[in-house]
Order: structure tokens, then sequence, then C-alpha cells
């Protein structure tokens, strides 16, 4: 994996890996095959027993570079699409919270609720402290 360094970009910010801080990344479905493949670099090296030598860094869809010091621990997904695929590269035992209606697969069912499409519980995210929060967000024509 190429540093970010030698990509000829600058992170524009840097989030520390202290587990009371809020990591989010929200995309839109047009760029869904990009979001994968970022959220299974995220989860796959959470799961790594590599050492991260150097922070990792991803782009969400506001242009904005967010870096992670140390793999994500405890996810929280407000959308039942994200908490899918965060199952489906197997770390779902790291998603400690989600909103409603996530019925796949069916472990999902057993994950603390934050709230729903409606109303999320900002405090319920906080008091589980987690390290990355994945946001799907749906363009409305």
């Amino acid at each position: 994996m190429t540093p970010p360094e030698k990509l000829g970009t600058k992170p524009q910010k840097e989030i520390s890996g202290k587990p009371d801080r809020l990591f989010l990344i929200a995309w839109h479905s047009v760029h869904n095959k990009r979001m994968q493949k970022i959220i299974l670099l995220l989860v796959l090296l959470s799961f790594s027993e590599i050492v991260f030598s150097e922070r990792l860094c991803v782009t969400d869809d506001s242009q904005s570079e967010v870096c992670l010091q140390e793999p994500a621990k405890k996810i929280i997904t407000l959308s039942p699409h994200a908490t899918e695929l965060i199952f489906y590269v197997g770390a779902g035992e790291q998603v400690a919270g989600a909103i409603d209606g996530r019925n796949y697969p069916g472990a999902a069912r057993n994950i603390q609720s934050v709230g729903d499409y409606r109303s999320v519980s900002v405090e319920k995210i906080i008091s589980l402290k987690p390290d990355l929060i994945v946001s799907y967000y749906t363009i409305q024509f």
C-alpha cells in the first residue's frame, strides 16, 4: 500500500486514534462501489495483525481526507446497507450499534439500536464510544 505522503496529497484534517473520537464517512449511492472498497479496506485493516506503522487516510465524498491512526475497533452503522457490507467482509463483531431496519444477516438483529431513519440518538452513539461511524446518504430526486 502506498503511503499517503507518496500519493501527492496531505491530510486536510487529522483525527486522533482516541476511542472517544467519532469518525464519519458518508457517501452517495452513486459512489457505492468506491465506498465498498473503502469500508473493506478499513475493516480488513481492523483485523490485521500488522501493526499500523503509518496512519490510514481515505477521502470521503465531501473531498475531505480523514485519517485513522489505528484500526477501528468499534463501528456504528447508520444504514442497513452499511451494516450488511461490514458483515459481508467479516467484521460484524465490531459493529457496536446500528439504526433500526437491519435484518440481514440474522446476527445484525442483535446489535444495539442507536435509533432509526427519522431519529438517531446521539447520546447512545456517544455512550458506545465508537472509533468509526459509517453513514449511507442517498440523493432524493
